[in-house]
């Protein structure tokens, strides 16, 4: 039986578990809060076992303790795990919904430019729809637009 890799895709995210290496030297900095032993030499966490794990994750998450703390681990999860450094890589059918007033998610020209250069992305836009709220008038139909979007991408196939 051959294995198959299939594409990173998040699902479920822990804000403190999204705090990388980096961001965790920096909020202790801010606290004063002695890290050594958290972090090697390969900037990566330190853990032999689930219970050294769950050790290192409750020291991270203990470093955040102020809004700006919180602001700084979010805005660095989101530079991370933004689009804009996917798009290029992104060698299977892909799409993307998006609604122009969405109030959290912005796609910045420099994004639109690798969105559009990529073939296997489809790039749809709608004028309205929020953040996940893509409900239409039901004109002839039940009125779900996205899940309309998916199925028409899916067709293709």
């Amino acid at each position: 039986m051959a294995t198959v890799t299939l594409p990173l895709a998040e699902l479920h995210c822990h804000l403190e578990g999204s705090i990388a290496p980096p961001l965790a030297r920096r909020l202790a900095a801010r606290h004063s809060i002695n890290i050594d032993g958290l972090i090697g030499a390969d900037g990566r966490y330190i853990w032999k076992d689930f219970q050294g794990f769950l050790c290192a994750y409750d020291a991270v998450a203990a470093l955040v303790r102020e809004p700006q703390d919180y602001h700084d681990v979010v805005r660095d999860y989101y530079a991370r795990a933004a689009a804009s450094n996917v798009a290029k890589q992104l060698k299977m059918p892909t799409l993307i919904l998006h609604a122009a007033n969405d109030p959290f998610i912005r796609i910045l020209p420099e994004t639109r430019k690798k969105i559009a250069a990529n073939p296997n992305i489809q790039f749809v836009e709608s004028a309205d729809g929020g953040h996940c709220s893509f409900i239409a008038e039901a004109n002839g139909y039940d009125g779900f637009w996205a899940e309309r979007q998916i199925v028409n991408f899916l067709k293709r196939f």
